[in-house]
């Protein structure tokens, strides 16, 4: 490529195959790459230091964008959902995550778990509210479900009573946590005494509160398990890497650009993102896929944003039409020899690829086939048991997205969208750089789900003891 960049000169790529010369209009990773050459000759350290870069600010464009999706889902936790994703991908893209890449995901689930349990003697500066200013308990903390109170409308014992909107378990007016001591008879003035049969006796939803934990731990742990594994340090050190990163940082700021823009009902940002959206369709040719994402958005929001839904989706098809015009009339059409080699042979190795890469049970397939009706394996097999487990706990993150499917559902469109070309593409790194961003929203999802959901049944648990001890004390029992 160098060698190129000296013969060729820069701006010949405005108008022509890329430095490579292997069928593919990218003049914006050309003209990237020519600079670099002219600023750093050829010193190793300069393309690095580009690369470390850009992959700084996709991890800023990642917490800008997944805050102002979050807030259009109606996520309570839009902050740290945010915070979570740039910190992800920031240890990802240095390579911080291999350091414990090893280590159990069930260490961490068990840190999450004492840490939440822990919250009910910290302060509640200490738990896990959003970072916003203001929010009270029902109106989008721990204790609430997204858009749902506690128990979806009602508390442990009567119905219309959510907790923290001037309501308890007890009585109308009493706060959550104004249970009186044992011993006492009746409540301060005008308090009804609860019957002991509204209390529930203490075996009965015993069940259900253990199913919701255990889902929650289901998704605590495919969370981490798939977070942690993944690393790209491999691209800052790798100079052809230089299109994924420069297509997905200006994918990533193009895609919060539109969404302002449509939001804000602002042409400025609209003008911004399509900008933003042409360089990375000049980078790399996998953003193309983010059209669709578009689309389903534009759909999904048609109500709230009327005509300015049409516009963010013309913007992005437009600049997504121009740039495909241009590399048709400026490159031949056949594809390169370079472009057949990549291509898989089969249909069956991008399916099976496509599909564990998106529902990772599905992986499990080719050894469930190999075991077939011995299933004394199992004695023997532990890989066969944690098959089995991964299953199970897997329900936790079908249910989770089902709750938040606002939210998890968007990221899973854009990691599945944006993996599809790639998944009929011999392997390259750099090829699930841009899908990564989705995909680190949903296992940071599903961590943050987990914990609300730990957080939920604890305090669903604290308040239905407290009630059994006051309505026995109250009872005489």
């Amino acid at each position: 490529m160098l060698d190129a960049v000296r013969q060729q000169g820069a701006l010949r790529w405005l108008f022509s195959d890329w430095l490579l010369e292997n069928g593919f209009y990218r003049p914006i990773s050309s003209l990237s790459i020519a600079l670099d050459y002219a600023l750093y000759g050829e010193a190793g350290w300069g393309f690095r230091l580009t690369n470390w870069l850009l992959m700084a600010l996709t991890a800023i464009g990642a917490w800008a964008l997944v805050r102002a999706y979050a807030r259009l889902a109606g996520n309570p936790y839009a902050e740290w959902l945010a915070l979570g994703v740039g910190v992800a991908l920031s240890l990802q893209q240095t390579g911080l995550t291999s350091v414990v890449a090893k280590w159990s995901a069930w260490w961490f689930v068990g840190a999450v778990v004492g840490i939440v349990a822990s919250g009910k003697v910290l302060p509640p500066s200490l738990r896990f509210p959003p970072l916003r200013k203001g929010n009270r308990v029902g109106a989008g903390s721990p204790l609430r479900r997204e858009g749902n109170p506690v128990g979806e409308g009602s508390s442990p014992l009567r119905e219309g009573n959510p907790v923290g909107e001037g309501s308890s378990p007890l009585r109308e007016g009493n706060p959550v946590g104004a249970v009186p001591p044992a011993g006492r008879g009746n409540l301060q003035e005008g308090v009804q005494t609860i019957h002991p049969s509204a209390v529930p006796p203490a075996g009965r939803g015993n069940l259900r509160e253990g199913v919701q934990i255990i889902l929650a731990l289901g998704a605590l742990f495919w969370g981490f398990d798939r977070l942690l594994a993944t690393e790209y340090a491999r691209l800052i050190t790798w100079v052809p890497s230089r299109t994924a990163l420069l297509g997905t940082v200006f994918s990533v700021w193009a895609m919060y650009a539109l969404l302002r823009g449509a939001t804000g009902r602002r042409w400025g940002w609209l003008s911004l993102g399509g900008t933003l959206y042409l360089l990375a369709l000049g980078s790399y040719e996998q953003p193309i896929t983010l059209v669709a994402l578009v689309s389903a958005l534009a759909f999904w929001r048609r109500r709230d944003w009327g005509g300015w839904s049409a516009r963010a989706f013309a913007v992005a098809a437009a600049c997504a039409v121009l740039v495909f015009a241009l590399r048709f009339a400026l490159l031949p059409a056949e594809p390169t020899t370079y472009q057949r080699q990549q291509l898989r042979s089969s249909l069956s190795g991008p399916i099976a690829t496509y599909l564990t890469e998106l529902l990772p049970p599905v992986g499990q397939w080719q050894y469930w086939r190999a075991v077939g009706a011995h299933l004394e394996v199992l004695l023997v097999d532990k890989a066969g048991w944690d098959h089995l487990m991964g299953t199970l706990l897997y329900l936790g993150v079908l249910v989770a997205v089902w709750r938040w499917r606002g939210l998890l559902g968007g990221a899973w469109l854009w990691h599945a969208l944006a993996f599809l070309p790639m998944a009929f593409l011999h392997f390259f790194e750099h090829y699930m750089y841009l899908p990564q961003l989705g995909k680190t929203l949903f296992d940071v999802g599903l961590i943050a789900w987990g914990i609300q959901q730990l957080g939920v049944e604890l305090e669903r648990f604290t308040l239905l003891k407290e009630t059994r001890v006051y309505a026995q004390a109250d009872t005489g029992t």
